[in-house]
């Protein structure tokens, strides 16, 4: 009967770890059949029934399951990543850091509790409103977080958090893979590039086939300005995962542009630029379009003036983003980072540019005069 039981824990075990949640709380169940009062498997079949949609029923075995052995940790951690799973981020912090109280030297545990700060930082990123009143349910004070600073300090302050919390991790195991990303991720969000990239070497040695890894580092490169090592290991990314990577595109297609002068030069005043001409390309064709017409029968130095001037947000946008994409486009080696909506909208654009210099140029060199003819009055 006990080989019964562990070859069920077993095939379970190894079900929960690849996220086979049906077919593991079958496992269980039969488990449970010949042995109802073995703990692990009410605990571990509660986890299962909640990633299965029954989240109350789920959450209920594994406070029976608490309730029957409370001493042990591991009961706690399948509690916080039921409460993770329903984004309950008092809860899951109340579950890991009783996980940490009964077994403080398991990094795995310290992983996921620096995942949670590491989290509400990039939640709050994403304008998704995690308030005051929950950083103080989640016992973060001005003590630790001074909820009077402005929003991006706040940030800073939850992902130095997390950095640590994943230090103390990464203590007890030096190449724990979670403890790893989390301190990773939130150094890469702290702009201390150098010491991510160490964490980042790490991680590469541990996971050399992960995409995750490479495109962490390729934004590790890309804020150092190392542009060419950058594009390497977004590309790596992309060929580990060819699909559904639109991210690591625009990133890559970013570092290859960067290349180019003045984005080198002054990234912030190129990025303001390609921002304010792409938001105005709209009033380009809307407001420019009709004065060209005028300046086409009148063609006087002011309405030539005018007519450039309303267009210049388009023709900022083609030749300092248009341009380089071009550029890029025409080699086949990076010809699949662009979407075939970007392709499209790139061809369009320049039509438009071209057919508007092509225009002005015509226009200079062929001269016409509209005069108006009398029509004789009748008598």
């Amino acid at each position: 009967m006990q080989e019964d039981i562990e070859y069920y824990l077993q095939r379970a075990q190894h079900l929960i770890d690849l996220e086979r949640w049906i077919d593991a709380e079958s496992e269980l169940r039969q488990l449970l059949a010949l042995d109802a009062n073995y703990v692990d498997a009410l605990s571990l079949l509660g986890m299962c029934i909640a990633f299965n949609g029954n989240v109350l029923d789920g959450i209920d075995l594994i406070q029976q399951a608490i309730a029957i052995d409370p001493n042990r940790s591991v009961f706690y951690w399948h509690s916080y990543k039921v409460y993770w799973f329903m984004w309950k981020w008092v809860e899951a912090k109340q579950s890991i850091e009783k996980a940490i109280e009964l077994d403080p030297e398991n990094s795995q545990y310290h992983g996921s509790l620096a995942l949670i700060f590491y989290f509400l930082a990039e939640f709050r990123k994403l304008s998704i409103s995690i308030g005051d009143r929950t950083l103080l349910k989640l016992g973060l004070d001005n003590r630790v977080v001074n909820l009077n600073d402005p929003e991006d300090k706040i940030d800073r302050s939850l992902l130095q958090i997390s950095n640590n919390t994943a230090e103390i991790g990464l203590s007890y195991d030096p190449i724990n893979e979670l403890c790893l990303r989390c301190k990773t991720d939130s150094l890469v969000r702290l702009e201390r590039y150098v010491e991510a990239e160490i964490s980042g070497n790490i991680l590469r040695s541990l996971a050399p086939n992960s995409d995750y890894v490479y495109q962490t580092l390729g934004e590790i490169y890309y804020g150092q300005n190392r542009w060419d090592e950058s594009v390497a290991s977004f590309l790596t990314a992309l060929e580990i995962k060819p699909n559904d990577n639109k991210y690591i595109r625009s990133q890559c297609l970013s570092a290859l542009r960067a290349k180019f002068l003045l984005r080198q030069k002054f990234p912030l005043q190129y990025q303001w630029l390609i921002d304010r001409a792409d938001e105005s390309v709209i009033y380009s064709s809307a407001l420019g379009s009709t004065i060209t017409v005028p300046t086409l029968i009148w063609f006087t130095p002011s309405s030539i003036c005018m007519s450039l001037l309303l267009w210049a947000p388009l023709f900022v946008l083609w030749l300092l983003d248009d341009l380089p994409n071009i550029k890029l486009l025409n080699n086949t080696k990076y010809h699949h980072l662009f979407s075939q909506k970007q392709i499209s909208d790139l061809n369009k654009r320049s039509k438009i540019v071209v057919g508007i210099v092509l225009i002005f140029i015509i226009r200079t060199f062929i001269p016409w005069n509209p005069t108006i003819t009398n029509i004789p009055s009748l008598q």
